[in-house]
């Protein structure tokens, strides 16, 4: 058995197209959209952002590995990219 810590920490949020909870004196990204130019940085990555330092991210190369490998216990829900028009 084995203990995870996600030790990667990656700036791509691109706030603007994100969903933002105010809680007065601090703001929590409720729903991230993250900027296009940085979808190769994070395919591979799995990773928290600044803005939701509970969440964690997996790129769409850790994804298909884990699905692929059958790894269990994980509930995945896609992320859009701030130019994702579909999403919004």
């Amino acid at each position: 058995m084995y203990a995870v810590q996600i030790v990667s920490i990656l700036d791509v949020v691109d706030l603007e197209s994100s969903i933002i909870q105010n809680y007065g004196p601090y703001q929590v990204v409720g729903f991230p959209a993250f900027h296009r130019d940085a979808e190769g940085e994070i395919e591979s990555h799995i990773f928290k952002i600044p803005e939701s330092p509970f969440d964690i991210f997996l790129g769409k190369v850790v994804k298909d590995s884990l699905d692929r490998a059958g790894v269990r216990g994980l509930r995945c829900a896609p992320v859009p990219f701030a130019d994702d028009e579909a999403f919004w």
